[in-house]
């Protein structure tokens, strides 16, 4: 099966309903079921998400019980941590995402702001790029 990392930038399209970009991260999230893939969402980005989502009238524990029906979280530790420090990375936040995803040996990482990741090792794409991928 193949592992989908998140970056939180699609989970905030998906819970915001932020369009037109709401409607490819519902069909990420249902290709993990319907393609059998792994989606992996970093801690940070669950902490990211409920911040954001509080601040929008949401109820940030509804929001999060319900990424968590659909991903499997990625612990941030000492270890990433000190791989951001040290990476090239311009933005740390990436950086964590990145070696999160690495840690759990993701296929893609997914997210609509790729330049962030240009440095990755790791296939990245943007949801449109994903999505056409499953049609192949």
């Amino acid at each position: 099966m193949q592992k989908v990392f998140l970056d939180t930038n699609v989970l905030l399209d998906f819970v915001l309903d932020r369009k037109p970009f709401s409607d490819y991260a519902e069909k990420i999230i249902a290709s993990g079921l319907t393609h059998k893939k792994y989606l992996f969402v970093s801690a940070l980005s669950l902490a990211n998400v409920a911040y954001i989502v509080r601040k929008a009238r949401k109820n940030p524990v509804a929001v999060i019980q319900e990424l968590m029906i659909w991903t499997d979280v990625v612990d941030l530790t000492k270890h990433e941590f000190q791989l951001a420090l040290k990476s090239g990375f311009k933005d740390f936040e990436d950086a964590l995402q990145f070696y999160c995803a690495q840690h759990i040996k993701a296929d893609v990482i997914v997210t609509r702001n790729t330049r962030d990741y240009s440095i990755s090792s790791i296939l990245v794409q943007t949801p449109v790029q994903f999505l056409k991928s499953l049609e192949s």
